[in-house]
């Protein structure tokens, strides 16, 4: 294959540039693979992952060009071997392959070692889990009169994320309509769009949950 580049006049000397160097820069100027490019807390969860998991496996001073299949692959195995769920693999395995797929765009390594990787529990899902009917009027009947009661009740009726209720406004209830537009979420401190397009959507409530929220907020303005 060299010899067949070298004809062509496409041969190109094996990079020198290590896993370590190359992991900084591509965490501070990855934009992502699609023309939505990529969340700022996503890139910051990339890098915290190299950083915890990829660089401290491979070691900072590994070369790009070395990384072959079968250490990705030993890679993976070692995170399912730490007791890390099929699921968080394949999260903290993203990072790897996407920075070997910018090496490869980048002309630093000739193939991504990490194509072709397969694992275990991709396509297993777990049933939610849920407060039966009768545990959740006893957590409620638990819970002090009031705001904490209110908003427990809110979350059952609602189901939504714990960000996204703490971005609401009470510019987002509509009480005549009985219904709350979510549009926003607090993520890390800081307001956000929800993570995708389907997360802005507007929530129907009950007319007894609408009655209380107008109460609870004409009983605290300042809230």
């Amino acid at each position: 294959e060299t010899g067949a580049d070298v004809i062509r006049g496409e041969y190109r000397a094996q990079s020198r540039v290590t896993l370590g160097d190359y992991a900084r820069t591509w965490g501070n100027t990855y934009t992502g693979r699609t023309g939505r490019g990529v969340r700022r807390e996503t890139l910051a969860d990339y890098r915290r992952d190299l950083d915890l998991y990829v660089i401290p496996f491979f070691g900072a001073r590994t070369l790009l060009s070395s990384i072959e299949p079968r250490h990705v692959k030993d890679f993976a195995r070692s995170l399912a071997d730490r007791g890390l769920a099929p699921n968080t693999v394949r999260v903290v395995v993203a990072p790897l392959r996407a920075l070997l797929a910018t090496a490869v765009e980048e002309g630093l390594i000739r193939h991504n070692p990490a194509i072709g990787l397969r694992l275990a529990g991709g396509e297993r899902r777990t049933a939610p889990k849920a407060l039966a009917p009768e545990e959740l009027i006893a957590l409620i009947a638990q819970m002090p009169e009031g705001m904490p009661r209110l908003l427990v009740r809110f979350l059952a009726a609602t189901g939504l994320r714990a960000g996204e209720v703490k971005a609401l406004m009470w510019a987002d209830l509509d009480v005549a309509e009985r219904r709350i537009r979510i549009e926003r979420r607090l993520y890390r401190g800081r307001t956000d769009a929800p993570k995708s397009r389907y997360g802005v959507r507007v929530i129907p409530v009950s007319r007894d949950m609408a009655h209380d929220l107008a109460a609870h907020r004409l009983a605290t303005p300042f809230s």
